[in-house]
């Protein structure tokens, strides 16, 4: 799966060709070899790193179900066949308003994070408003994360 190319969002159901919910296993089997493993704060499941996808966070609860996903580095994604190019040196917060009109700020730790409930996504901007990170998640990573 190359995660350069543009990947189809439906929100809360899937990025690309991987489903929320799915088995850490399943993901596995489209995503590779793994690189690092962490177990994330407060016993909420774990991180996983795969090798071939460095600048990519995947996500897993603790029944080992696919919960989220950050990059942290440029994509395009397709989203209600619109295509959106998230260039990280580019993109502005003012550009959240093409994406959402519901982005509000659900953190403020060195950066701001910008939410859409509508979508499940996520966008971080670090103090000199740089665009860091976006995060895909399921709706159990929004009630429970957010």
């Amino acid at each position: 799966m190359d995660f350069e190319e543009n990947l189809i969002f439906i929100p809360y159901c899937s990025v690309g060709k991987l489903k929320f919910h799915e088995s850490e296993n399943d993901i596995k089997l489209k995503l590779g070899n793994i690189k690092q493993v962490y177990n994330n704060y407060g016993d909420s499941g774990k991180t996983i790193i795969f090798s071939e996808f460095d600048n990519i966070s995947v996500y897993f609860d603790t029944k080992d179900s696919f919960y989220g996903i950050h990059f942290f580095e440029s994509l395009k994604f397709i989203l209600n066949d619109i295509s959106y190019d998230i260039n990280f040196e580019k993109f502005k917060v003012k550009n959240l308003k093409s994406i959402s009109d519901d982005f509000t700020i659900t953190s403020t730790e060195e950066g701001n994070d910008y939410t859409s409930e509508k979508l499940g996504i996520d966008f971080y901007f670090n103090n000199e408003n740089c665009l860091e990170a976006v995060l895909f998640m399921s709706k159990e990573y929004y009630q429970n994360e957010i």
